[in-house]
């Protein structure tokens, strides 16, 4: 580009770049999104259907990270030769399904393991949502227990004991079964709720594959907090959520 190419950067580069200095620029591979936490470039062309979406930026005390959609470009090591694929869904569903995912993913794609990092309630008093992860090894299905072995457990103990809750979970088809009737004849054992963990394990288990999971705790069944379902998108919320991603990253 020759002569034209300083300008072309500099129409390129986040403005968060040009704003401030920073102990550090940290480049890494992560599509996020969420105001505000995370910066969104203003020479975006928003004006495209596709390819328009440009890396974000986030202010991590006095650093900056860069967050580009992950990409071999900003893969810097591997871990034992295992391949690692980030899986997301564009359609919004939940339950049973996510259990045939799994169940293809393991018949047709041959995959080994599945983590699976979303959001639960909590079952039991005195769990502030938004502050805790939780994981296990076990969920009620339909009454029957599943049980697993949670190949996130030694990281966890490792780097995230304060953060995490280990504990059993029940899996619910909705949230409207969750009733106060529903509530009070629960096992004193059983500690979380979602529709999806259950599923997802028992496909996992039938199909001779690893599953481990890791959730922010995003709700309390048991008593009323001021954050919950209904508000997920205040800033109390997310900035609370963003300190936990930090935590899985740790983990993982």
């Amino acid at each position: 580009m020759g002569t034209s190419l300083p300008r072309y950067l500099e129409m390129k580069m986040h403005q968060a770049l040009r704003e401030r200095c920073y102990d550090r620029i940290v480049v890494t591979g992560a599509y996020a999104r969420t105001a505000p936490l995370e910066e969104v470039f203003q020479g975006e062309k928003t004006d495209k259907d596709f390819n328009w979406q440009r890396p974000t930026a986030l202010l991590v005390g006095k650093e900056l990270h860069i967050r580009c959609f992950p990409g071999n470009d900003h893969v810097v090591r591997k871990f034992n030769d295992r391949l690692v694929a980030f899986v997301g869904c564009r359609p919004s569903f939940w339950g049973d399904i996510a259990g045939e995912i799994v169940h293809y993913l393991a018949a047709s794609k041959r995959i080994s393991e599945v983590l699976y990092f979303g959001k639960l309630g909590s079952v039991k008093k005195g769990i502030r949502p938004n502050n805790y992860l939780a994981t296990g090894s076990s969920s009620y299905v339909s009454g029957q227990l599943v049980m697993w072995q949670n190949a996130l457990e030694p990281s966890v103990n490792l780097v995230a004991p304060e953060h995490t809750i280990f504990g059993t979970h029940i899996t619910l088809g909705s949230v409207l079964h969750e009733t106060r009737d529903w509530l009070g004849e629960l096992p004193a054992s059983v500690d979380f709720v979602d529709p999806e963990i259950g599923m997802m394990a028992q496909a996992a288990v039938r199909s001779g594959i690893g599953v481990s999971y890791l959730h922010i705790i995003s709700d309390n069944v048991a008593e009323k907090y001021h954050e919950d379902l209904s508000n997920e998108r205040k800033k109390s919320v997310l900035v609370g959520r963003s300190s936990l991603y930090e935590v899985v990253q740790d983990v993982l």
